[in-house]
């Protein structure tokens, strides 16, 4: 096999994987036996790869996630404003409940960092 279209093979494998897909499913995708593809995940290099695209595709699912919550927060903002007052009640109880949650995590978040820094500073003595 030439090495272009090997490397094109590892790729597309490792995208498959990636993707949560099986060996049988990878091998199909990267047009390569199911063997190949256990010998691959045997190289640090190949599962490297493919944790690195798990951790490309997480952190933009991460961003999607984010920005659907800005819009999701706008919304249940908007229905404070609803003129019915069960939804206006079901709305604030839920940003009063979830907001409550944020501050916890970024005070935990905080306290996390704090400890980081100082068992770096006792690392270094």
């Amino acid at each position: 096999m030439a090495g272009g279209k090997k490397t094109a093979n590892r790729d597309l494998a490792a995208v498959a994987l990636a993707t949560g897909k099986t060996a049988a499913e990878a091998a199909i995708a990267a047009n390569v036996s199911e063997r190949t593809i256990q010998n691959w995940r045997r190289e640090p290099a190949f599962t490297a790869m493919v944790a690195d695209l798990r951790g490309q595709m997480v952190a933009r699912a991460c961003g999607e996630l984010a920005d659907a919550m800005t819009e999701a927060a706008k919304a249940l903002r908007g229905l404070l404003g609803s003129p019915t007052e069960g939804i206006q009640l079901r709305a604030a109880s839920e940003i009063l409940s979830q907001g409550l949650k944020v501050m916890e995590f970024a005070e935990l978040r905080g306290k996390l960092e704090e400890l980081e820094r100082r068992l770096e500073g006792v690392a270094k003595q």
